[in-house]
């Protein structure tokens, strides 16, 4: 069977999108979707208590945040955050760190880098 110059380049095209998602998806070890502070119910959430994961973002609720020169060691992840406040569109880049607990689970270090707060995952979407 020969595929056409426009067939082949549509496969290929089709590919490499499944495969970006598909490395998208590895970042981090987490199921994606939104995850709250382990102190408050998911029925209960507030924009301040909860962060999203979305393959190839760790965000809250005021910053979008893309996962740039992702380190590893053992079950704790380190980047750089290169991010995006949503109202002022005003960029800026942040180094993050999360401990995975589980595929549903994880402490990320606050941006003074001094305490851990545990989210756990609680829905896929909003």
């Amino acid at each position: 069977m020969k595929l056409s110059k426009l067939a082949a380049v549509a496969i290929l095209t089709v590919m490499a999108a499944f495969s970006a998602e598909a490395i998208a998806k590895d970042l981090l070890p987490l199921e994606q979707g939104i995850y709250v502070r382990e102190d408050v119910a998911c029925d209960r959430r507030s924009n301040a208590a909860v962060m999203s994961f979305w393959g190839d973002s760790l965000n809250s609720s005021p910053v979008r945040c893309k996962i740039k020169n992702l380190k590893v060691d053992g079950n704790i992840y380190s980047f750089k955050g290169a991010c995006t406040e949503i109202r002022s569109e005003e960029t800026f880049e942040q180094d993050q760190v999360v401990r995975i607990q589980s595929k549903k689970s994880f402490a990320a270090k606050d941006w003074d880098g001094d305490e851990w707060t545990n989210y756990r995952w609680c829905a896929r979407k909003m």
